[in-house]
């Protein structure tokens, strides 16, 4: 989906418990402040890196951090750890933020629970084709709101290549978790959590993260219950891309 932002943001800020080596995707003012970040991250192991490799993870830094503005996430980013074998893997994480304008009384997470639901039994709808087992489930925060999961398998095939990406392999299929959270104080708004792992065997492990935030996640600052968020209906977050021309 590539909506914008409606309204002027007042002096507030989107703020959540990341896990240890979080590489952030969005928070900067532009490609060039990402990459000199990145670059502070890669200074302690240079010594081992070729002038090509450095180069090949700068240029995919770049990319990931195009997608995720481009997907207009309010936080993004991804955590490089190890796997089987002591095996390198990278699981991608980011926040959108929703509102339910014009819909007083209602209740934001149930809304995004029974939007996935259509999305995943709808035909017309491209998430449907996109996932594989999707299991949904309702769980308790520990300050009594109630949140909405799904656990899914996410064909990458049907998911596409990414801008300039034709160099960049896009697993077969991947472990996706989604979890709706209601934001505290705001009760006419809800987030979104994304997981995403490179194999369906690290999903539990990668949801372990995606919990922590979605618990985590909250807003500070003036102005707070007039925070942005994005001006999308149901049918382009989770619709038919044919009519839906900011979906995606």
């Amino acid at each position: 989906m590539n909506p914008a932002p409606v309204g002027s943001p007042p002096e507030w800020e989107l703020r959540v418990q990341v896990p240890p080596g979080w590489i952030e995707f969005v928070a900067h003012d532009d490609d060039d402040a990402a990459l000199a970040v990145f670059d502070e991250l890669l200074e302690p192991h240079r010594d081992s890196l070729s002038t090509g490799e450095t180069a090949r993870l700068r240029r995919d830094f770049t990319r990931a951090r195009r997608l995720s503005v481009g997907a207009n996430l309010r936080i993004g980013g991804a955590v490089l750890t190890r796997w089987d074998d002591d095996r390198p893997t990278v699981w991608y994480y980011g926040i959108w933020t929703f509102g339910m304008m014009g819909l007083d009384g209602v209740n934001p997470v149930g809304l995004l629970e029974r939007g996935l639901g259509w999305a995943l039994d709808s035909d017309r709808s491209a998430m449907a084709a996109m996932l594989a087992d999707p299991r949904q489930e309702d769980f308790a925060m520990v300050d009594g709101r109630v949140g909405s999961s799904l656990h899914a398998t996410l064909r990458g095939d049907l998911v596409g290549a990414p801008p300039d990406g034709d160099d960049i392999e896009v697993p077969a299929e991947m472990g996706l978790v989604l979890a709706a959270v209601p934001l505290p104080g705001l009760p006419d708004a809800a987030a979104l959590v994304v997981g995403v792992s490179p194999t369906i065997g690290q999903r539990a492990a990668m949801s372990m993260f995606a919990s922590v935030m979605a618990h985590s996640v909250h807003v500070v600052g003036e102005g707070v219950a007039d925070v942005p968020v994005l001006d999308v209906t149901f049918e382009e977050a989770f619709g038919d891309q044919r009519s839906a021309g900011t979906a995606r």
